[in-house]
């Protein structure tokens, strides 16, 4: 179980077109992180709650110092017609920064869990998306884990 195996996970899903626009809709309308969310269906162990809190602490953090001012950025840069070829590929690189942001958020998280979790108790993810995203509709939840977990396995 390494960060690569991870990594791996959250790009297969993200590659589902059905899973993406599921995690960026819990994203834009429940303040979901995306990173986390992914971390939290993959993390194959137990890790207990108030350390749950602690990494959701820590990716909290990251996102509002990094990836959220990264991720606003692109979304102003965002060419509106085909004639401004010097703004398209500004967009792409923030965008392709914004990537580098996500993926440094996931190491950071996989590497914390490390030290945090139980790799023998059997995690009940339903539970775990909920206390990390209260607002986060249980019915979101249930519709969401299996669709999520499907795209990661293929």
């Amino acid at each position: 179980m390494g960060f690569d195996s991870f990594w791996d996970f959250a790009l297969r899903i993200w590659a589902s077109a059905p899973a993406r626009e599921r995690l960026l809709h819990w994203q834009e309308n429940h303040d979901v992180d995306v990173i986390l969310a992914l971390f939290a269906l993959w993390y194959p162990g137990g890790i207990r709650k108030h350390n749950w809190e602690a990494l959701m602490q820590a990716a909290a953090s990251w996102r509002d110092r990094t990836t959220a001012r990264v991720r606003a950025l692109r979304r102003r840069l965002k060419p509106e017609g085909p004639h401004q070829p010097n703004r398209a590929a500004l967009y792409t690189a923030t965008k392709a920064l914004e990537v580098t942001c996500e993926r440094t958020a996931a190491m950071r998280l996989f590497k914390s869990a490390l030290d945090l979790g139980d790799p023998a108790a059997t995690p009940d993810l339903t539970r775990r998306l909920q206390l990390l995203f209260p607002a986060l509709p249980v019915t979101e939840i249930r519709d969401g884990i299996p669709e999520l977990t499907q795209a990661g396995c293929t």
